[in-house]
């Protein structure tokens, strides 16, 4: 299940002590008025201490803070680590504290499809040097590290590969992909559901799953980009209404055998495959399946060991369903999910065989799943319920339940549920001091009579 953190904010009145010329170059071309905050923070996969940077004088540096303790520990100082290039500029560091590496990643940029792509190097700690993903400099997209932090898999030219951390070694998964064919990417006329990463390691880190998109039938659209110096013309699969869409198929390959089973979905050729979410225990997946006028919706469970889907939940609208992208799997053969079947999206926790009870109801709508605490006895989402203008983390006991605040203090608050992300409450003026709170630390602040963190101050603004 997933962890939980948040980074609150307090006053910090000394930021206005001195005095500060407000001029257009102090706002808009220097950090005269920027908090010296830590940047991409990152929950270890034990869920007891996470990693971040910070910008100290001598230049970046990775240092990793434990729950319970008031100090951090200094992992790595990048300004001078043999192997990185001069002047490389990381902006997130993703560390294994089971095998020791670390993959940083530089500074990156936004393809025209929306796409982030960036250089990527890997810290070994055993020749304590750096060394190229694949070739100095060379920009990749969705790189992602396993769990385990034996291998790291990355998209580059429509084709999923994946790099042994330990020896480098460089395998291809698919070999097909090109101007046609996409493989853990999806093409320009399939980001109806945004430019999202089309691949996902298990938990375990011993298989992928991945899409592959057929797009051979979709007629070329061509468009102009004005946005470099000189306008380029776009030329991209895309279909019109009614014109056919790229194919989808869903394939888990297995690093150890180096096979590819593609799953069988029994969708018709027009249906989407918009999502899917491992089993906790890397045995099998759910996987969503919408019709493309969006009214019907089903989730199929697929267990690796056995052949075909089960059918779990159908949900249908006769005018329009928003698809599901919050679902979080309890097991093998539950999993919650959000549902707008009573005209508002509520919570439902669905079971193999057992239908799915609803957790919240009412004339208001939950915004976002966040997690579902370690223990298993209360889910987290956040929502409008009080408030139109106001956001606020809420909770409810997955066995059913009243829903309890977690936040009660006016403004916007965002809480990110993966171990590997951070939350904060936003609040414009004064400038914020952010305190990350574990998890213990978040149950201890549900019972405290007022807003305090009751988290070790330790990140303060200059």
């Amino acid at each position: 299940m997933l962890g939980l953190s948040l980074l609150t904010v307090a006053s910090a009145p000394s930021v206005f002590a001195a005095t500060k010329d407000l001029t257009l170059d102090a706002i808009f071309t220097s950090n005269t008025f920027a908090a010296d905050l830590p940047t991409a923070p990152r929950w270890l996969s034990s869920g007891d201490a996470f990693t971040y940077l910070e910008t100290v004088a001598a230049g970046t540096v990775v240092r990793v803070m434990r729950v319970g303790d008031t100090e951090p520990e200094l992992l790595l100082a990048l300004a001078d680590l043999p192997g990185l290039p001069t002047g490389f500029q990381a902006t997130d560091v993703t560390w294994s504290e089971e095998s020791g590496f670390a993959l940083i990643k530089g500074v990156p940029g936004t393809t025209w499809e929306g796409y982030e792509e960036a250089a990527y190097y890997v810290w070994d700690p055993e020749r304590e040097a750096a060394w190229p993903l694949v070739s100095a400099r060379k920009k990749l997209r969705l790189v992602k590290m396993a769990p385990d932090g034996r291998s790291i898999g990355f998209v580059d030219g429509n084709n999923l590969y994946v790099v042994e951390t330990a020896s480098g070694d460089m395998r291809a998964i698919t070999t097909d992909g090109g101007e046609d064919i996409f493989n853990g990417i999806f093409d320009y006329g399939s980001t109806e559901f945004g430019p999202r990463g089309a691949w996902f390691w298990s938990p375990d880190g011993r298989n992928i799953a991945f899409w592959r998109l057929d797009a051979t039938s979709v007629p070329f659209y061509s468009m102009i980009d004005r946005l470099p110096g000189y306008p380029e013309v776009r030329r991209f699969h895309y279909p019109n209404t009614e014109q056919a869409h790229a194919s989808y198929q869903v394939g888990v390959y297995a690093l150890d055998t180096g096979k590819t089973r593609w799953l069988e979905t029994g969708h018709d050729v027009d249906d989407y495959l918009p999502h899917l979410s491992w089993f906790p225990s890397s045995e099998g997946l759910f996987v969503q399946r919408l019709t493309r006028d969006h009214q019907i919706l089903d989730v199929l469970r697929f267990d690796l060991s056995t052949t075909g889907a089960q059918r779990m939940v159908r949900d249908t609208q006769p005018t329009w369903l928003d698809v599901t992208l919050d679902m979080i799997p309890l097991s093998n053969e539950a999993f919650l999910w959000s549902s707008e079947k009573t005209g508002w999206r509520h919570i439902y926790l669905c079971r193999v065989d057992a239908g799915c009870d609803q957790l919240t109801d009412g004339d208001w709508s939950m915004d976002e799943l966040l997690a579902v605490d370690p223990d298993g006895d209360w889910v987290y989402f956040y929502a409008k319920r009080d408030s139109l203008i106001d956001q606020h983390v809420y909770r409810v006991p997955l066995a059913g339940g009243a829903v309890e605040h977690v936040t009660d203090q006016p403004g916007w608050h965002v809480c990110r549920s993966l171990r590997e992300q951070s939350g904060r409450w936003r609040r414009t003026l004064p400038p914020p001091r952010l305190r990350p709170c574990p998890w213990s630390a978040l149950l201890a602040l549900i019972s405290a009579p007022s807003w305090k963190t009751p988290c070790p101050n330790w990140l303060t603004t200059r």
